[in-house]
């Protein structure tokens, strides 16, 4: 999934039958026109999405709102990325006027949002990022801070050969008549504005005898498939902040935010009845629970269920194989198989994975945050395991 994917997925309905056949023709990748791209032998379409590049730094540290408070500062980039180019130009032209930043180069099989995710952990200094890249990743991380955009709005493009006129045509015809359109807008906010963050610490202090409405359901439930109720409580609280009626992004629904085609599987339907959510994801949990070893210490068990919930069995697996390869203990999560998780967002590592790509802070935020939230119901129910 992904807007790009989606937006040339639009146009192409009748091309599923070229892909399949293993022709290439267009390059989306969030290109900009670059000196360097120009030299090439393609097209450029007109630009589908307009975008800035934004210092990215973490909320609190002190806010870069001018070029001299790039003074002795680091910026880590890719030197394949149009970032790069930015950067060298201004670094360039600073330095007549006597300031000086530095511009550090990571792998290249760094992505950007991998990039950012080091600059949140203090291991980089800033980084610099697409307007867009920092609406997502804003949604995960409240530690994230966009500060001084460095261009102009920029127009990503799509990349074809200079030889298919044809369809260099319709492209464009295409993009002129979908951009800032309802399918585009609908799009768009799927994947730029929707807040993915649904741990609300402001409403926890609220939280006093009764967690929330559906405290003697999640009990009765959490008895019958043998997890305890607070912990499913801080799942539900994590999943839709106990709103039944809770859509996510990808199209999951209810209290434990499940698919509705997982809830098909496991038999129920009409997700928004609270009941029916509930079970839907307490049934799916206690199916997934199933699939992993008995021999696992019960915590363990607890954090890889919770995993595979979020991400996937077969995810998961794969991060067990590469925690295994790596040095680390496939039998345990944190600090163990939750690293392998991060990695498995690096080609170097999905690619040779079975289940391939996987963003791994997902998982390793989402049990982060239910643990928090589970040792909070815990002091407050201690009496209740």
């Amino acid at each position: 999934m992904g807007f790009e994917y989606e937006l040339i997925k639009h146009f192409a309905k009748q091309m599923i039958e070229w892909l399949e056949e293993g022709y290439g023709d267009i390059i989306s990748a969030g290109l900009i026109k670059t000196p360097e791209r120009e030299k090439l032998a393609v097209d450029f379409t007109a630009p589908y999405l307009f975008v800035k590049q934004v210092i990215v730094q973490r909320k609190n540290d002190q806010a870069i709102e001018s070029l001299e408070a790039l003074e002795n500062r680091t910026v880590f980039v890719r030197k394949s990325s149009s970032y790069w180019n930015t950067l060298s130009e201004l670094q360039e032209q600073l330095s007549k006027d006597g300031i000086q930043f530095n511009i550090e180069l990571v792998p290249e099989t760094m992505e950007t949002e991998e990039i950012i995710k080091h600059v949140i952990g203090g291991q980089y200094d800033l980084t610099l990022a697409d307007s867009h890249i920092i609406d997502i990743e804003k949604s995960w991380h409240s530690e994230l801070h966009a500060s001084l955009a460095l261009t102009e709005e920029q127009g990503h493009q799509w990349m074809l050969r200079n030889t298919n006129k044809q369809l260099f045509s319709e492209l464009n015809q295409f993009i002129k008549k979908e951009y800032k359109q309802l399918f585009y807008n609908v799009t768009y906010n799927k994947y730029f504005k929707n807040s993915r963050n649904l741990f609300d610490s402001d409403n926890l202090a609220k939280n006093n005898n009764i967690i929330s409405p559906y405290d003697d359901l999640i009990k009765s439930l959490a008895k019958e498939y043998n997890f305890d109720w607070r912990l499913i409580t801080a799942q539900v609280n994590k999943e839709s902040k106990f709103n039944p009626k809770a859509k996510s992004w990808a199209g999951a629904k209810g209290l434990l935010q499940v698919m509705p085609r997982t809830a098909r599987e496991v038999g129920i339907s009409n997700l928004e009845k609270p009941e029916n959510g509930l079970r839907a994801g307490v049934k799916y949990m206690a199916w997934i629970s199933k699939q992993l070893s008995d021999e696992l210490p019960l915590d363990v068990h607890t954090w890889f269920t919770l995993a595979a919930y979020n991400a996937g069995l077969g995810h998961l697996k794969d991060a067990r194989n590469l925690a295994l390869k790596q040095g680390l203990n496939p039998n345990r999560w944190f600090g163990h198989v939750e690293k392998a998780f991060l990695l498995l967002s690096r080609p170097e590592y999905y690619k040779k994975a079975r289940y391939g790509y996987v963003r791994g802070i997902e998982p390793v935020t989402y049990i982060k945050r239910i643990q928090a939230l589970f040792e909070l119901y815990s002091n407050k129910h201690p009496e209740e395991a």
